[in-house]
């Protein structure tokens, strides 16, 4: 998604567009944008808003399309993810409401005010679809979803704005990227930070992403991409480079296995594949041998 209005899709393993592009509907007063995009696990759905309080979701089976329309014109944005299942579409809004819909039928399941207004928040399920976290500035908060209550205090204890969050996938663990380039790794249960933050980006990080066995953490810019041993705390190996200055938002998921497929805005995607085992081999096919335990 981006300025041009259009969300194109891409297939992940050969990096070739599929040729399907999406164009969100004229909204006047507004000159619309993609402002936020969520696909659903199952990548049959594709939800995207602008600078308004319209959202469209596209079946990409079928390519109809389904419009939200989230509260009132005061609206200015609305942060978006899907349920593990792809039945419920979470919009996190500059009103301070949290509200879940119905992403068969568009209508409301449920709301609640958040009472943090005037913010552009983040909202994201954890992978058991039990709790969603709704960021906003520099507080998170995680509601049941099953009747949108606090599960728990506020997470507090870095005033830079939140910029990125991320769970692990036995949501144990909470990270928290912020303005300041630090990252901060929390305890779900106990509510406490997780050792001391994470430092040495260089550029504001867009993106988090914890692999699939929790053991890492990947934090992305628009510079450089760099890995995390979640249990040490410390940096695995230098960074990579990211899709370059001026590229935009980026944002990224693992998907075949242990790839990562990266994507950077103004028409960038990358995919890095970070298996070893597969680099070695292959190194060894370009140099036409095997390599020594030293190399």
């Amino acid at each position: 998604g981006g300025y041009d209005t259009q969300v194109k899709l891409w297939d992940v393993s050969s990096g070739v567009s599929l040729g399907k592009a999406y164009s969100l509907a004229v909204h006047p007063p507004y000159d619309r944008e993609v402002a936020s995009l969520a696909i659903s696990p199952d990548g049959s759905l594709v939800a995207a808003g602008s600078w308004d309080n319209l959202i469209e979701v596209w079946s990409i089976l079928d390519d109809s399309v389904l419009e939200i329309q989230v509260g009132g014109e005061e609206i200015y944005y609305n942060g978006l993810a899907f349920s593990p299942d792809g039945s419920t579409l979470a919009t996190g809004s500059s009103d301070g409401f949290l509200r879940l819909w119905d992403v068969k039928t568009g209508e409301k399941i449920n709301e609640v005010a958040t009472g943090y207004l005037d913010s552009i928040p983040i909202v994201l399920f954890n992978y058991a679809g039990s709790v969603i976290a709704y960021a906003s500035d520099t507080v998170i908060e995680f509601w049941d979803t099953q009747n949108l209550e606090r599960t728990s205090d506020p997470l507090t204890g870095n005033e830079d704005t939140i910029t990125c969050v991320a769970f692990s996938n036995d949501g144990k663990v909470f990270a928290t990227s912020h303005e300041n380039g630090t990252i901060l790794l929390w305890d779900i249960q106990s509510g406490q930070p997780i050792g001391q933050p994470l430092l040495g980006t260089n550029s504001q990080i867009t993106a988090l992403v914890f692999s699939p066995d929790n053991s890492i953490l990947v934090s992305g810019s628009e510079l450089e991409i760099r890995f995390w041993d979640v249990e040490s705390g410390q940096q695995i190996g230098p960074p990579i480079d990211g899709p370059g200055s001026g590229s935009g938002e980026i944002d990224f998921s693992f998907g075949l296995g242990d790839q990562i497929l990266v994507a950077g805005g103004y028409n960038e995607i990358m995919i890095l594949d970070i298996n070893p085992e597969r680099w070695i081999t292959r190194l060894c096919q370009q140099v036409n041998r095997n390599l020594t335990i030293e190399e």
